[in-house]
């Protein structure tokens, strides 16, 4: 699984937060900004439209065209930035020829009004459009149209509003028609919208701004809170796993990153005391745990050691002294039993009662006593003179837990671990000696079919066997406790041949 360090993952869920919160509220603020100056030049326009219209209704009721022309003319003059237009439906500029002049008189029947001989062009509304159709009633009731217009950089707010033709207007214009014109007012924003773009502007500069400090400050105090001390707590137990138990976590905040810090020293001390109690419990023991505890069969190498005199020898001895020594030559055949495979299964009192598996297992046995008696030998000075005596056995053991539910060892029993025992017991001072089927197995391991194809380990194995067996003499009958029939061993002895 790729690394993907916890770091990167909060601030990246802080910056997305923050860009979607206070973005939304940006935009939201933004867009409502918009709509708030459309919403007002809206409503603006339409009251301006209000009052054009009253105006246009004031100077043509008493027949004032001229002067309804001349403040058209007034008021575009007045504001470069809004227009004021007045189209006939049919989308002619008003007032600008003689068309409505002569319908109004024809209406009247007489001629009320003095035709005009020169006119400027009039310009023409786009009659098409369906905002102009829209206002003039061409597709339906007439009503009022308010458009916002973007064309090459320039914004308009323009408002198409319906002439009704009104009772009081139908002696001039005549009643077949509903609408008399469309009043356009046209105004130019693009100062107000570049305003706006401006600010949306300086709203997102201070947006992102917001978030840069905002995610910068709400990191480093995630950082300070939460990430660190996580990352002291890692590598306390990166060291655990390394084997080191002399760590211990120093974060103390009074959160849940303390309550954690709180477990793992708690879980340490925990792994401290277990390890303490691992020297106190046998290899098999702890690998059991792996594993199933119900009994099985097994072929096992048996090794006992036992310390010859050690009784009598407590009694002339200081307790502290005893132990020492005790402790001395306990830990030297650990040593060594460890160091050819073997596992201890438990000490009692002097004596060692130790486990070979493996079709290895008696050559490693013996190797192991030979090497202890050896050591124990050119130690006998510092040691106070005592000598161990080994027995070494090959047998189908049962293997599993034995005990109450409350306490109990993974250990072996059966008869060989008394013949073990046994021949442990009639062994005497820097003496190993090996039952019948032990011997049996190590000839067997060590003929010409079973040594490895390696020249030089083959060599050294029977180098090894040529030298042991100079050592070990026999077989002899020997009698124990239990047995009606007496045992085949055979003893080795250290000498001057080795």
């Amino acid at each position: 699984m790729k690394y993907s360090p916890l770091a990167l993952k909060v601030n990246s869920i802080l910056i997305i937060g923050l860009v979607i919160g206070i973005g939304t509220i940006t935009f939201f603020l933004s867009t409502t900004l918009i709509q708030t100056v459309d919403e007002l030049s809206r409503v603006d326009m339409i009251r301006q439209g209000d009052t054009i219209y009253a105006a246009i209704e004031s100077l043509m009721l008493p027949g004032e065209a001229p002067l309804a022309q001349g403040f058209f003319e007034r008021l575009a003059a007045l504001d470069s930035e809004q227009r004021l237009m007045l189209y006939r439906t049919d989308g002619i500029q008003a007032f600008q020829d003689n068309t409505t002049l002569f319908e109004v008189n024809q209406n009247l029947g007489r001629v009320a009004f003095q035709p005009r001989e020169h006119y400027p062009v009039p310009l023409r509304a786009d009659t098409l459009s369906p905002e102009f159709q829209q206002a003039s009633g061409a597709q339906g009731i007439p009503r009022d149209i308010f458009q916002r217009i973007s064309h090459e950089g320039q914004v308009e707010y323009r408002i198409l509003r319906p002439l009704i033709n009104l009772p009081k207007c139908i002696v001039c214009h005549g009643s077949d028609h509903t609408v008399r014109g469309v009043l356009e007012i046209t105004s130019d924003i693009s100062s107000l919208v570049q305003i706006q773009q401006q600010a949306i502007l300086w709203a997102s500069g201070g947006f992102f701004t917001l978030v840069l400090f905002t995610g910068w400050g709400l990191g480093k105090s995630i950082s300070l809170l939460i990430l660190k001390p996580l990352q002291l707590i890692g590598k306390v137990c990166d060291q655990v796993a390394l084997g080191n138990l002399d760590q211990r976590s120093g974060v103390l905040q009074k959160d849940e990153i303390g309550v954690l810090s709180e477990r793992v020293n708690t879980m340490i001390e925990g792994l401290v005391e277990r390890f303490k109690l691992t020297q106190y419990v046998s290899g098999s023991t702890i690998k059991s745990l792996q594993g199933s505890e119900e009994g099985r069969r097994v072929n096992m190498t048996l090794f006992f050691s036992d310390i010859r005199g050690f009784t009598k020898y407590t009694e002339k001895q200081e307790p502290e002294h005893t132990v020492s020594q005790l402790n001395a030559i306990l830990d030297l055949q650990t040593r060594i039993i460890h160091s050819w495979n073997g596992d201890i299964d438990k000490y009692v009192g002097d004596e060692i009662f130790a486990l070979f598996e493996g079709s290895q297992g008696p050559a490693n046995a013996l190797r192991a006593g030979i090497e202890i008696q050896k050591a124990l030998a050119t130690k006998m000075g510092q040691f106070d003179g005592l000598h161990l005596g080994i027995g070494i056995h090959v047998a189908q053991v049962i293997l599993g837990r034995i005990g109450s539910e409350t306490r109990g060892d993974f250990t072996v029993i059966g008869d060989g671990v008394n013949i073990a025992s046994r021949l442990c017991s009639s062994a005497k001072e820097q003496t190993i000696i090996l039952s019948k089927e032990v011997f049996d197995q190590l000839n067997d391991l060590f003929s010409p079919e079973k040594i490895q194809k390696n020249e030089s380990q083959a060599e050294e194995d029977a180098d090894w066997k040529a030298k042991i067996r100079a050592h070990i003499s026999g077989p002899y009958r020997l009698t124990v406790k239990g047995k009606t029939e007496a045992l085949r061993v055979f003893k080795w002895e250290e000498g001057e041949k080795i």
